[in-house]
C-alpha cells in the first residue's frame, strides 16, 4: 500500500516537474516566515493556551499529565501530551521549542492541503492557489505563536480528509484502520470529534450509495477510535471515578454559553450567570469555597450540564439566536483572535516607529486578516448554503449523489458548525476549519475561470455581431421601369 502510494506519488511529480520547482521554493519560504514570526513577534500564553504548556512541560519533566501537582483532563490532552515528548525530545522546555512544533504541524497541514486539492483536480490553479495561499495566509503564520489545539487539529483533520479521498490507493483494510486512528487523535485533542465517524458513514453512501462500504468502514473507524481512545478513558476512571471519555468541561462549556444571562453567545466567567440557591450551593461545594481552581473541579460539570440542558429545553427560541450569534462570532466577526492570542505583547516591540505609527501598522495588518477571512468565509458560506439541497436530496435518496469533493468540504464544515452551534463561538474556533475554505475558493475560482473561458469561446464561435445593410438602390430599365436591390446583410 505504502509502495503503491509511493509510486504515484514519484509518477505525479515525474509528469509534473513544474511543482517541484514550486515547492522547492515556497516550502523554505512558508518555514522561513514562520520561524521569523515566532522568534520576533512576543505574545502572552493566556487562558487555556497558558493550560496547554503547563501540562506539557511537566509532561516533558516527566510529572504525568498534571496541572498545579493534580491530575486533570479539563481539556482534550492530545496537543499536551505529544508537545511535552517533544519538549522532551529537544531537551528544552522554553516557548520557543514549542512554537517550533506548531511549525512542524503548520507546514504539514500546508502539504496535506496541497495534495488534497491535487487529488480534487488536475488544474494547476487549484493546487498551486491552495499551496500559495497556505503559504502566505497570516492566520496560518500567525496561530504558530500560539500554543493550543488549533493548529494541530488542523493537521489531523487535513490528513484525514486526505486518507478519505484516497481510496482508489489506499485498501479498505488500511484505509478504515487509518480512519480511525486519526479520527481518534482528533477526539483525544477536540473531544466533540468523537462522533466524527459518522462523517465518514455520509462520505460512502453520499458518494457512492454503498450503504455496505459505509457502515464497515464508520463501524472500523470507530472501533478503532474506542481502542485508541479507551486506554485515556481507562486513567480518567482511576483519578476521578466516574466514566470521562476524553474531558470533564463539556458541561461547563455548554452552561457557560447557554443561560439566561449570556448575550453573546461566547464564554462568560461563571460567577456572573445568575444560578438558583441550589445550584450556586453546589458551585460552591465543586470550588471549595473558590480554593480550587475551575480546571480541576471534574464533578462541576455534573450539576452544570443537566441546568443547561434544562434553560435550553425551556428557551429554544433565545438558544436559536445564541446559536446563531456564535456562527456569526466565528466566522464572520472579523480576526481579533489573531491580535489577542497570537501577538497580544507587540505594542512592547522596539521599533523606529512612534506609537501612532504602531497602532496605524496594526490597524493595517488587522485589516489584511479580517479581508481575508471575510473573503474565506463569504465564499465557503455560499458554497455550503448552494450544495446543502443537493447534500440533503443524496443524504435521503436511495440513487441521487454529490460529487466527492463537495461531500468532503461539506461534512467538515457541518460537523464543527453544529458543534459551534451548540457550544461556544469564537473566531479562533474557525482555523482548523480555514484550510477547507482555502480549498473550496480556489475551487470556486477555477470554475469562474473555466466558466469565463467556455463564454470566449462561445463568442469566438458565433457570427460576427457587426452586419452592415446594403441600402436598396434603384435604377431605371429602358423600359422605365425601376429595378432594386434587396437589402441584405454584408459582413462588415
Amino acid at each position: 500500500m505504502i509502495k503503491r502510494a509511493l509510486q504515484h506519488l514519484k509518477n505525479t511529480f515525474r509528469d509534473n516537474p513544474a511543482d517541484l520547482v514550486l515547492l522547492a521554493v515556497v516550502l523554505p519560504a512558508a518555514w522561513l516566515l514562520r520561524q521569523w514570526w515566532i522568534e520576533t513577534i512576543p505574545t502572552e500564553q493566556l487562558y487555556d493556551f497558558s493550560t496547554y504548556y503547563e501540562v506539557a512541560v511537566n509532561i516533558s519533566q516527566g510529572m504525568g499529565y498534571t496541572f498545579l501537582g493534580q491530575p486533570i483532563a479539563f481539556q482534550g490532552m492530545g496537543y499536551s501530551i505529544l508537545l511535552g515528548y517533544f519538549l522532551r525530545f529537544m531537551g528544552d522546555t522554553s516557548e520557543l521549542t514549542a512554537k517550533y512544533f506548531n511549525v512542524l504541524l503548520s507546514m504539514w497541514t500546508l502539504l496535506m492541503t496541497y495534495l488534497i486539492a491535487w487529488r480534487m483536480s488536475p488544474k494547476r490553479l487549484v493546487r498551486w492557489g491552495a499551496l500559495l495561499f497556505m503559504a502566505f495566509m497570516p492566520q496560518q503564520i500567525a496561530y504558530t505563536n500560539a500554543i493550543g489545539t488549533e493548529i494541530l487539529s488542523a493537521a489531523l483533520l487535513s490528513t484525514l480528509m486526505l486518507v478519505q479521498c484516497s481510496g482508489d490507493l489506499l485498501k479498505g483494510r488500511v484505509q478504515w484502520p487509518l480512519a480511525g486512528a486519526l479520527t481518534a487523535a482528533l477526539a483525544l485533542t477536540k473531544p466533540f470529534y468523537l462522533a466524527y465517524p459518522v462523517a465518514i458513514l455520509f462520505y460512502e453512501w453520499l458518494t457512492r450509495k454503498d450503504l455496505k462500504r459505509g457502515l464497515a468502514g464508520a463501524l472500523v473507524a470507530a472501533v478503532v477510535m474506542v481502542l485508541i481512545v479507551a486506554p485515556w478513558t481507562y486513567r480518567n476512571y482511576r483519578h476521578f471515578g466516574r466514566l470521562i471519555p476524553v474531558s470533564y468541561n463539556s458541561g461547563l462549556v455548554l452552561y457557560l454559553n447557554n443561560n439566561a444571562d449570556n448575550t453573546h453567545g461566547g464564554y462568560m466567567p461563571l460567577d456572573q450567570i445568575k444560578a438558583t440557591p441550589e445550584l450556586e450551593a453546589r458551585i460552591v461545594e465543586h470550588l471549595e469555597n473558590g480554593a480550587k481552581s475551575i480546571k480541576l473541579a471534574s464533578d462541576l460539570e455534573l450539576d452544570l450540564k443537566p441546568a443547561a440542558q434544562a434553560w435550553i429545553k425551556e428557551n429554544p427560541g433565545e438558544f436559536a439566536k445564541l446559536g446563531i450569534i456564535r456562527v456569526h462570532s466565528t466566522f464572520f466577526n472579523g480576526s481579533w483572535d489573531v491580535d489577542a492570542w497570537t501577538m497580544n505583547e507587540y505594542k512592547t516591540l522596539e521599533t523606529e516607529r512612534t506609537e501612532v505609527e504602531t497602532l496605524r501598522h496594526l490597524a493595517f495588518f488587522r485589516s489584511i486578516n479580517d479581508i481575508v477571512l471575510a473573503v474565506l468565509g463569504g465564499t465557503g458560506l455560499l458554497y455550503f448554503l448552494t450544495n446543502l439541497p443537493l447534500f440533503f436530496r443524496a443524504l435521503f435518496s436511495l440513487k441521487r449523489v454529490i460529487g466527492w469533493q463537495a461531500a468532503l468540504l461539506m461534512l467538515p464544515v457541518g460537523y464543527n458548525g453544529l458543534m459551534i452551534l451548540i457550544y461556544e463561538g469564537q473566531p479562533r474556533y474557525n482555523f482548523n476549519l480555514l484550510f477547507v475554505f482555502v480549498l473550496v475558493a480556489v475551487l470556486a475560482a477555477q470554475k469562474l475561470l473555466d466558466a469565463a473561458g467556455r463564454e470566449a469561446q462561445f463568442v469566438e464561435d458565433l457570427p460576427e455581431s457587426g452586419v452592415r445593410i446594403k441600402s436598396r438602390t434603384k435604377t431605371r430599365t429602358r423600359s422605365g421601369k425601376s429595378s432594386g436591390t434587396s437589402a441584405r446583410p454584408v459582413k462588415s
